[in-house]
């Protein structure tokens, strides 16, 4: 178990990654789990292989809307997911597709990571008071 000195070290370092925290205390506790998650995971277990943040090694993917009323497919940042287009109002849930191995994980582990730094560097800044991260994979497993 910690002691109280690296209890201290840890909430500085946390702290200094985001720049506030909203009152709601499930969101401040889902702002520290994700601020913790800022490392890529290995996908070769050596110790000689370097850990990989995510601010410095994420590859940014290529998204393409796809309307499910349409057969418009138009590329897309990921900071406009949730934004209206065109005529159509702002979508309220959004699925990710992707063949094994594309990185719709590393790119979920990113947007709950940039959610929780928050400030100018935070995506969807004051859109959500909370960020859920659900692999589906888990939950039909």
């Amino acid at each position: 178990m910690p002691n109280l000195d690296q209890n201290n070290v840890l909430e500085e370092s946390l702290d200094s990654k985001a720049t506030s925290f909203p009152k709601s205390p499930l969101t401040q506790k889902l702002q520290r789990l994700y601020l913790l998650q800022d490392k890529l995971p290995k996908l070769i277990e050596d110790a000689s292989v370097p850990t990989q943040e995510l601010d410095k090694y994420y590859v940014k993917l290529n998204i393409i809307a796809n309307e499910q009323s349409s057969a418009d497919k138009y590329p897309i940042e990921v900071e406009e997911i949730f934004l209206p287009k065109k005529d159509k109002p702002a979508a309220d849930k959004v699925l990710f597709v992707g063949g094994a191995g594309v990185g719709k994980s590393a790119f979920l582990q990113n947007i709950t990571y940039k959610w929780a730094k928050g400030g100018e560097h935070g995506l969807f800044n004051n859109k959500f008071d909370y960020v859920f991260k659900v692999k589906l994979k888990l939950l039909f497993s």
